[in-house]
Formats: structure tokens, sequence, C-alpha cells
């Protein structure tokens, strides 16, 4: 079955009035190769079923995946190739021009679900005298329901031609190549016109997820002329992966390298706990003079 994705909750009140899919952070795999410019299909079996049924729908499923993608895996590489120009040419022709969402909220589609097929629920009165519902095994059909599967951005940011990242730094920079960016070092020092982001407040989180304490950080950008020296690492933006570098490096990112604490140990020796700091990858627009690089 083919459909929207997500779930409802019933604490919202019977029938069900919104349905809700997943977060859009790049954490989840299927939105990150999208950002690689690449298609993605998310393949999962009702968690109701029995086992050998999960396993037989899954099973053909992939199967149907499969025989669609060899058969029209001409067009489905064009449709990827065009992908990769169109980041490419959005920061040679936009770049200092626009920007682009770094957080996001979601919001519903602007026609929702109709005919919403689902399990009926009814009240049940618990030991304790509280209502709650609980599942039938009748299933009704809801005329429309709200489907909040659009994100719309909350913070945005300049979107620059590319980034400066301190030779000092050169765990970023090799974090980024794993990734796939392509980074270069500069081979003389060099002028840039661009901003920097100067970080007035950094939280994290209380609690952990998957082992880190989410970091955020809130402050302004601040247009400058700045000189990058010799062993810096540069990345021009104008390559295959813009979108998703433009996310991992962008200071208030939701899901960006900063919030998974790769700049948590350079914030904290800079003093970031008594005072406004400078996150140190900067952003340029534009190069003073020709700038020579090197792999």
């Amino acid at each position: 079955m083919f459909g929207p994705f997500g779930d409802f909750y019933t604490r919202e009140g019977w029938p069900v009035k919104n349905f809700y899919t997943y977060n859009h952070h790049p954490r989840y795999i299927i939105n990150q190769i999208g950002l690689r410019n690449r298609m993605s299909i998310l393949s999962e079996s009702f968690a109701h079923e029995r086992f050998y049924q999960r396993i037989n729908s899954t099973y053909h499923f992939v199967k149907e995946i499969l025989a669609y993608c060899n058969s029209n895996a001409a067009e489905i590489i064009q449709i990827n190739q065009q992908a990769e120009k169109n980041a490419i040419e959005q920061v040679k022709n936009n770049a200092g021009k626009i920007s682009k969402g770094v957080r996001f909220k979601m919001v519903p589609t602007a026609n929702g679900i109709r005919d919403f097929r689902t399990y009926d629920y009814i009240p049940f009165k618990k030991e304790d005298g509280s209502t709650t519902l609980t599942k039938t095994g009748r299933i009704i059909h809801v005329d429309k329901v709200n489907y909040y599967a659009d994100f719309k951005d909350t913070v945005s940011a300049t979107l620059p031609r590319g980034y400066i990242i301190p030779a000092a730094l050169d765990s970023i920079a090799e974090h980024l190549k794993r990734m796939g960016a392509k980074v270069e070092k500069l081979e003389k020092k060099t002028e840039f016109q661009g901003e920097g982001f100067l970080i007035e407040k950094f939280t994290k989180a209380s609690r952990k997820f998957e082992g880190h304490q989410m970091a955020s950080a809130e402050g302004k950008f601040v247009a400058k002329t700045f000189t990058a020296e010799k062993g810096d690492y540069l990345i021009d933006l104008a390559q295959p992966l813009a979108n998703l570098i433009f996310y991992a490096l962008e200071p208030q990112s939701d899901d960006g390298l900063l919030t998974w604490n790769f700049f948590d140990q350079y914030l904290t020796e800079k003093g970031i706990s008594n005072q406004a700091v400078e996150y140190p990858v900067l952003k340029f627009f534009s190069t003073n003079t020709t700038t020579k690089k090197k792999r």
C-alpha cells in the first residue's frame, strides 16, 4: 500500500482530526538522501501484523521497487543528475542573494487527506474512574483529516558561495570529507567578503539523545571583510552536496554539526559560558583576490 506515512494521537480527541508524518531532520537517512540529490524510499510494515506477514509484504514491496528502478533506470539517473546541477547552479547564481531555511516547523498540507481509513476508538473507563480511548476492531472512514507533512522555515540564513574553516579545526574538515564534501586548502593568505555569526547564547539539552546533549546557538550574523590564512580550509559550495553542507555548517541549523556537539570544546575554551563567541566557520560571498587552492 502506498499512502501518507505517520501517526495520530487520541489525546487530541476522537474522531481523528490530525495525522502527522515524521520530522524533517537529515538524521533520518531518507531525508539526508534527498539532500544528497538522490531519491529515497521508506519501507516499513505494520507492527500489528504477524511476523510472517511483515516479511512477506516487505519482500514483495522491495521486489516491486527494484523492478521499477530497473525498468526506469535512465529516467531516475537523469533526475538525480539534474538535481545535482540545480544545487550547483543555485549557489553560482544566488549566493549572497537568497536565504534558505535552517530550522523548520511541521505544518499541514493544503488539501489534507480525504476519506481517512482507520480503526475506530471508543471511550473506556479505567479502574481509577478516568476515561481513555481504546481501539476496536471496527474500521471507519473519516471524511477529511489534516495531514501535517509540509515544513515551513522558522529560521533562515543567507546562502553563501562558500565557507572558511580554520586550519586548527581539521577534525571538522575531515568529517565533511567523510560526508562526501569537496574540501580544499588555501595556498596563500586571502581576503574575503562575507559574514560571521556571533553566538550570544549557547544551550545544551539536559537529557541525552543518541548519546548527545543536543546544542543550540542563538545570536546574529555580522557582515565583515576577513582574511583567511594559508592552510585554512575552503569549501566552495558550488558542488553537488551544497544543500547538505549548508545544513551541516550553518550555526543555527537544527541538525547541523553544532547541534551534534562538534564545536562544544572550541566554544568552551573560548569562554562561551561568560561571553559572546564568534562561530569559527565563516561564510564568504566573494573573494577580493584570486584564490589559489590545493587538495
